[in-house]
């Protein structure tokens, strides 16, 4: 009996460790690049003129191309765009491949060039874990718009922040240029990125609760006002007096959609989930 038991823990913990979208745990087999080395500067974009005073962001994440466990239904997708094609613009927010393939690279390539071309719809996005195993980020830099993992775009009002936690920290480089910048830059702020950073979800949120810290500050400092994540395949919510997250649910697995309902001449921003279905 107590053999058995054993057998049974040793098990459920093999199979955490090779969840999915662990603790980033994949990467023991599948070595990614340290974020110190994927952070060579702050890339500064072109700011997105928009005329009308509000508008609505489309919000993506964990497409997981290529996975193991079911396809992506890009025939529904895109049929709920046919329907509603007025976003101003499309923030993804990480995991767009499974295991890191110059092929799955290529489909994600694919699917974001049908969004900017059929729907003139500029996408931005964020990197992570799983866009790193077998060396995604050679593909990454090949094949995903800007071609880096920290940069800023404003539109009027608003300055958008994408920040690279791909392996579940920031790094010590990141995190100056980003207080710098964030700092700097007196519009209230959006965040996207893969990893939750004060969403609570055991071991599938940021570690490090030294960088956590130091990012409550920075953001609270910097009139950052919502940041987005998704990794942890739900919805989740945390809010505070400064901000609030909002982790969103998987694309892949749930049909989930994101809206950032923004508003210019009020200087706020609302958040909302569905499901296309």
């Amino acid at each position: 009996m107590i053999k058995k038991l054993k057998n049974a823990f040793i098990s459920i913990f093999i199979i955490l460790i090779l969840s999915s979208c662990g603790y980033n745990t994949f990467n023991y087999f599948f070595p990614a690049n340290d974020v110190e080395r994927r952070i060579k500067g702050f890339t500064e974009l072109q700011d997105i003129e928009i005329t009308e005073p509000q508008y609505d962001v489309l919000v993506l994440t964990d497409i997981h191309f290529e996975s193991f466990v079911k396809d992506f239904d890009q025939k529904g997708f895109f049929q709920y765009l046919d329907k509603n094609p007025n976003f101003k613009f499309c923030l993804i927010l990480g995991d767009v491949v499974n295991l890191g393939t110059e092929s799955e690279y290529q489909q994600y390539k694919k699917f974001t060039d049908r969004i900017q071309n059929e729907y003139n719809i500029p996408v931005f996005t964020s990197i992570g874990n799983h866009d790193l195993y077998h060396n995604g980020w050679e593909f990454w830099k090949k094949y995903v718009y800007p071609y880096v993992t920290l940069y800023r775009f404003k539109t009027e009002n608003f300055s958008w922040y994408c920040i690279d936690t791909g392996t579940g920290n920031i790094g010590k480089t990141q995190y100056e240029l980003l207080s710098d910048y964030m700092l700097k830059d007196d519009n209230k702020k959006v965040v996207f990125t893969h990893y939750p950073i004060f969403n609570d979800k055991f071991i599938f949120e940021m570690q490090d609760s030294t960088e956590v810290n130091l990012l409550f500050s920075l953001f609270a400092k910097s009139k950052t006002k919502l940041i987005l994540n998704g990794h942890v395949h739900e919805s989740l919510s945390h809010e505070n007096q400064y901000f609030t997250e909002k982790s969103v649910s998987s694309l892949l697995h749930d049909n989930a959609i994101g809206i950032i309902h923004v508003d210019e001449e009020k200087e706020t921003i609302s958040f909302e989930e569905l499901s296309y279905e």
